[in-house]
């Protein structure tokens, strides 16, 4: 270890590990050709004898804020209903919403204000009301009751299901891939 050399860390240096996410202070100024240091956790002040291979200096870039981008339709008191975002909540509980075009913040009532979500229906085998499939597809194509041969995106087999509940405003819905079976009274 050479002291001409410019440290690698200098005493006071927040460093994380290149594995790991919790910040330390160097304890002292580490040069090229030391293999471990001495460094100590901010948030608990534990020390802790570190590898210098293994360290990395501290990003400090704040945590991004998240912009929620999740659509609601809005209730206004006049009957009319728009479009807004969620922003955040005020102290009285009433939800402050932007309206998508106009910009402007709404104070509403949680009440009046649903979540847009894709048009979805909940299909199961034939045989069983388990295992029910959350699917999107537009609304009125399919009914409760109505059978369908269907198969998921990417699988060449079908199965004989039923649909079993609309307008489930399942989020988390898979595309409809499948036909409608219709059937008609012959006896």
């Amino acid at each position: 270890m050479s002291k001409n050399k410019e440290p690698v860390f200098r005493k006071g240096d927040i460093v994380v590990s290149r594995s790991g996410h919790r910040p330390m202070t160097c304890e002292s100024d580490v040069y090229p050709g030391t293999h471990r240091f001495y460094a100590r956790y901010l948030h608990n002040k534990q020390m802790r004898y570190v590898w210098a291979n293994s360290m990395k200096l501290y990003d400090e870039k704040p945590e991004e804020v998240k912009m929620e981008n999740t659509l609601y339709s809005v209730l206004l008191e006049n009957g009319s209903t728009t479009f807004a975002t969620k922003v955040g909540i005020n102290s009285a509980n009433k939800f402050l919403m932007e309206e998508k075009g106009t910009g402007a913040i709404l104070v509403v009532d949680p009440s009046a204000v649903e979540e847009i979500v894709p048009h979805t229906i909940a299909i199961s085998p034939i045989d069983t009301d388990r295992n029910e499939v959350n699917y999107m597809i537009e609304p009125s194509k399919l009914l409760a009751g109505d059978l369908v041969l269907h198969a998921p995106k990417g699988s060449k087999t079908f199965s004989l299901g039923i649909v079993r509940k609309v307008d489930t405003k399942c989020k988390s819905a898979k595309e409809f891939r499948g036909v409608k079976i219709s059937t008609e009274l012959i006896g």
